[in-house]
């Protein structure tokens, strides 16, 4: 059998086909050229719905392509899975039809109204542990209700991303799922619209969507979408996630206590436990697993963006090469480019900082590394104080994962074995979830044997006792700044 993972993100839409085992058939990639960001104004940031779906077809139309070149039946594709960024929103109209742009993930129009749900919504986000902030979706359809009431008034339902390319490809557009819907304030342990929406917001419950697991069956593709791309009528359309969630999977993580360390622009930490883990700070929060445990995770505003600010036009390979057999740089560096951190402490003033003069720029290269990887430590001691219990090995992925003297880097740091999946793009974890009820038993089982890891990095304990020494004085540094 055959899967499709599609991931809708910000610069490009991305289609791959699986089988049953994680081997890839086709893996597609599509740029979201005309309309990569539209910034209206500072802090505003909005998408052209209808250029996903472009996108969409152009992807699927090559994917499927390669899956007929490759002479396999195509009445064998099984099931198709969307994810898309988390808090993106949309409104319709009764010709599902945008009324407007999307108001993307990291629009933040609607911090003011984020403050007002705070204040209503006081039971659900104590009950959940979590905050209301400006990625959110729900304020931004309270920012809608209260700054567009004609759109408002016109909107026949306010769509995630994922639902709408779901609605494209099945004619419904009012079904959504409970990783989408978190952040539009569904209540996950009651598994419902929570009455505050209605009755202090004033906003329509019957304009927000049926909600219902991922993985789970929503429809057939419809047959003039099928007739389209000479698909099979009887292909299943299944609830996707959000992109953060898909990656979770995609990394091999499965089972409790897993994690999956991301290093991209920044460093973001996910991963599985039994319990709900409620942060006072809410500087960590959790989406809930299809099958009923939680997903607590936290993004830094620190990570791979050093890299490219303070060794612009370098070429990564190189430098690496350059540091391979260089010792620990004994320079403390806590890499925050900008002002702000969010995770694994929240100050809207910390900055970064560098204690000891490096030697050259190999030198400082390494200490930029070892930085992170200090800080990604730290995160995972927050985590520890949550009472969450991480296991001795991470899942990696993200730019940083592709450095293997990083990756040995942050093995030696953490004093964990770190492993990397063969294919960790988010879409692998949308192929997962559309396998994981249409084939498997659920997403666990469907990770497991759809997850291959690549390559593994053991810590030289030895040295992770030297880097023990120079954490406790990045600590110490953070303490001194009054950041911990």
């Amino acid at each position: 059998m055959y899967f499709i993972g599609l991931d809708i993100g910000t610069q490009s839409v991305r289609v791959l086909i699986t089988d049953e085992s994680g081997g890839i058939i086709a893996n597609v990639s599509v740029t979201i050229e005309d309309s990569l960001n539209l910034k209206i104004g500072n802090n505003i940031f909005e998408q052209k719905p209808l250029i996903w779906w472009d996108c969409t077809k152009k992807a699927l139309k090559k994917s499927i392509n390669t899956f007929i070149k490759k002479d396999l039946e195509i009445n064998n594709i099984k099931s198709i899975c969307i994810d898309g960024t988390s808090g993106t929103i949309i409104p319709i109209d009764n010709k599902n039809e945008p009324l407007m742009n999307a108001i993307m993930y990291k629009d933040g129009r609607s911090y003011i109204q984020a403050e007002k749900i705070n204040d209503v919504a006081v039971e659900i986000t104590e009950k959940l542990g979590y905050k209301f902030n400006s990625s959110f979706a729900l304020n931004k359809i309270l920012w809608v209700l209260e700054n567009k009431p004609e759109i408002y008034k016109k909107t026949k339902f306010f769509l995630h991303q994922t639902d709408f390319i779901v609605g494209k490809l099945t004619g419904i557009y009012n079904v959504s799922d409970h990783s989408n819907s978190f952040k539009t304030g569904f209540d996950l342990i009651n598994y419902k619209w929570p009455d505050y929406i209605e009755n202090k917001l004033a906003i329509d419950i019957n304009k927000l969507p049926k909600v219902i697991k991922p993985g789970e069956i929503i429809a057939n593709i419809k047959k003039d979408i099928a007739k389209e791309f000479g698909l099979n009528e009887n292909l299943l359309v299944v609830a996707g996630m959000t992109d953060s969630n898909a990656a979770l999977f995609a990394s091999g993580a499965s089972g409790i206590g897993d994690f999956n360390s991301v290093i991209g622009t920044t460093l973001a930490l996910k991963g599985i436990t039994k319990d709900l883990v409620k942060d006072k700070f809410g500087i960590i929060y959790c989406h809930l697993h299809p099958e009923g445990y939680w997903l607590p995770g936290g993004a830094s505003s620190t990570g791979g963006e050093c890299l490219e600010v303070r060794f612009p036009k370098h070429n990564f390979a190189i430098l690496d090469n350059k540091i391979k057999n260089l010792g620990i740089s004994e320079i403390i560096i806590y890499p925050l480019i900008g002002t702000g951190e969010r995770f694994p402490f929240y100050n809207n003033q910390a900055k970064g900082f560098i204690i000891r003069t490096p030697k050259n720029k190999f030198h400082l290269y390494k200490a930029y590394l070892e930085g992170v990887g200090y800080l990604e430590k730290l995160c995972f001691e927050s985590l520890s104080k949550l009472g969450i219990d991480t296991k001795d090995k991470i899942y990696i992925t993200g730019g940083g994962a592709k450095s293997d003297v990083w990756s040995q880097i942050r093995s030696n740091i953490l004093g964990k074995v770190l492993l990397k999946p063969k294919i960790e793009e988010t879409v692998m974890g949308a192929a997962i979830t559309a396998a994981s009820k249409t084939y498997f038993n659920n997403i666990t089982e469907a990770t497991k044997s759809m997850v291959k890891i690549e390559k593994q990095f053991y810590p030289d304990l030895k040295i992770t006792d030297k880097y023990s020494e120079y954490y406790q004085s990045f600590k110490k540094e953070l303490r001194k700044r009054n950041y911990i």
